[in-house]
């Protein structure tokens, strides 16, 4: 007898789990059905092929870059490079190049960490953006 009271209660709480289940995939259909939300001033411009150039790797953010400030930058590196090498011997400007090696290596690995963290940070935005809010304002649990 004690095995049917046990079979009752595991149903009617299978029962109640599948009855919350059903509204929960309604409440996703409904949501399904809305058309997609469109945000005030926001405009999506992209390239048709945007996304085929994204998956191919073919993006470079660094060419997307520009700016008289740069050019000059890269102008008085030159300079400082050039006045360098005519005091080092060979070997010195090896020492140097070396550096320079791994410091272009350390800043490029940061610039990439950074890009995944920043990318990261956008979407976990995106994402809480996207909870309802409450009628008293504040955030749906």
């Amino acid at each position: 007898m004690a095995e049917l009271q046990e079979t009752k209660t595991v149903m009617d709480g299978l029962e109640g789990q599948l009855s919350k289940l059903v509204h929960e995939l309604g409440r996703i259909a409904d949501a399904l059905e809305k058309p997609a939300q469109q945000f005030p001033g926001m405009t999506v411009e992209a390239s048709n092929d945007f996304l085929e150039q994204f998956y191919y790797g073919n993006l470079e953010p660094a060419n997307e870059i520009t700016g008289e400030d740069l050019r000059a930058n890269l102008e008085e590196v030159i300079g400082l490079q050039d006045a360098l090498c005519s005091k080092l011997t060979g070997e010195q400007w090896e020492l140097y190049e070396q550096l320079q090696t791994l410091c272009e290596k350390r800043n490029s690995r940061e610039t990439e960490l950074g890009f995944y963290t920043g990318f990261r940070m956008a979407m976990q935005m995106v994402m809480a953006g996207m909870v309802p809010m409450g009628r008293n304002g504040s955030l749906e649990r």
